[in-house]
């Protein structure tokens, strides 16, 4: 648990916000997404069984995996 801990923490800091607060898409694993605000990434997943919708950034919307196109994000959590 804390090498995920880690891990996960590691992984927000390395994902860049854009210019605009909003909530952004990982770009390997379908069910995790960031929180950005002022610049800064807040890393977030989504429930067991959902994926982040990623159309509109100003939406933070999970749902279940045949209602999203998660394109060449993959990964999901274990």
């Amino acid at each position: 648990l804390i090498i995920f801990a880690a891990c996960a923490f590691v992984s927000a800091q390395d994902f860049n916000c854009p210019d605009k607060s909003g909530f952004y898409a990982d770009p390997y694993q379908c069910d995790l997404y960031y929180r950005c605000s002022k610049g800064q990434a807040e890393q977030k997943l989504c429930p067991d069984g959902l994926v982040f919708a990623d159309e509109n950034p100003h939406k933070e919307l999970c749902d279940i995996p045949s209602n999203v196109d998660c394109g060449d994000r993959k990964e999901l959590q274990e």
